[in-house]
Order: C-alpha cells, then sequence, then structure tokens
C-alpha cells in the first residue's frame, strides 16, 4: 500500500514537472521569435519642399493605427510621414469598436496623449 502511494506521487509530480518545463519551455521559444521593429517610413520618396513664407510652419500630428494585428505610431508633418513605434496586439482581447476606430486610424496633437493610448493596448 505505502508502495503504490509512493509510486503514485513519484508519477504526479513527474507529470507535474514535465508539463512546467513545456510550458516554460515554450513561453520562451514563442518570445524569442517575437521582435520588435522599428522602421523609418516616409510617405514620398522625395519630400516636397516649400518655402517657409508659404507654408508657414508646420505643427506635428501624430496618428496611431491598426493594421494587420499590429499598432503603428506615425509622425505626420504635412507631406512627411516617419514612423516612430509599432507592436503586435491580439485584436479579439479588445472591444470591437475600438479595434475599428483605430483601423480608422486616431489623431493627436501631442506624442504623449498618442503614446498613453498606444500603452493602453500593448501593456
Amino acid at each position: 500500500m505505502t508502495k503504490d502511494i509512493m509510486k503514485n506521487t513519484l508519477i504526479v509530480c513527474a507529470y507535474v514537472l514535465l508539463m512546467v518545463l513545456f510550458f516554460f519551455g515554450g513561453y520562451a521559444m514563442g518570445g524569442a521569435r517575437r521582435e520588435k521593429t522599428t522602421v523609418a517610413v516616409s510617405a514620398t520618396p522625395e519630400p516636397v519642399t516649400v518655402p517657409a513664407a508659404v507654408a508657414g510652419p508646420q505643427k506635428s500630428r501624430y496618428e496611431l493605427v491598426l493594421e494587420n494585428s499590429e499598432l503603428f505610431l506615425y509622425k505626420r508633418d504635412g507631406e512627411s510621414s516617419e514612423l516612430l513605434y509599432s507592436h503586435p496586439i491580439i485584436e479579439n482581447v479588445f472591444p470591437r469598436e475600438d479595434m475599428e476606430e483605430l483601423r480608422n486610424g486616431v489623431w493627436f496633437d501631442s506624442l504623449d496623449d498618442a503614446q498613453s493610448l498606444l500603452e493602453n493596448f500593448v501593456s
């Protein structure tokens, strides 16, 4: 009887140990494949230069947009565009209305406001 209890305890311990190893091994393997990529992107191949007297100072605006399950934060200055940050997200975790709004693009006047919303979706 005591041998059966010891044997069953050993089997359960081995099973739990293997499950823990598989879980953490899979977690480590999955995390190793993901790399954050940040690339500067220009909307036009050669930016159009407008004299300052005609155009006046251009204020930077920031756009947060969802494309192919990845959030992109762009800095927009008139005709030029610069990708500041990108991060993949799981869409089905968030409300459908929020995802639709992000697909259409959300505009901000300050970088702090844009980063604040971005952090809500990536953290």
